[in-house]
């Protein structure tokens, strides 16, 4: 179910702290507001890793940090004699017109 974001005006001794407890509670976001334009935008942290996840390059690092050593069992020169067997079968692709 996606709530939509309330709106807050900020003033001279706004609790902001009170803004945040809120949003905790209900997990629906704040954006702040001075003089009618956005500010600020107060989110619960579930949408925030939605919207920001990891940096592209960590995630793959981690991933093909995972990888290695899967293949360890893998028969390479069986696997290369495979690919050129498949080649050898396989008729030649037609040319593409660009």
């Amino acid at each position: 179910m996606v709530t939509e974001a309330r709106r807050v005006e900020l003033e001279q001794g706004t609790d902001l702290h009170h803004i945040i407890e809120q949003v905790q509670a209900d997990a629906i976001p704040r954006i702040l507001e001075r003089d009618g334009a956005a500010v600020a935008v107060i989110v619960p942290p579930s949408s925030f890793d939605k919207s920001f996840p990891e940096p592209k390059s960590k995630r793959n690092q981690d991933k093909l940090l995972a990888l290695a050593g899967t293949w360890s069992d893998l028969d390479a020169d069986r696997l290369i004699a495979h690919v050129y067997e498949g080649r050898r079968l396989s008729p030649p692709s037609l040319p593409i017109d660009v």
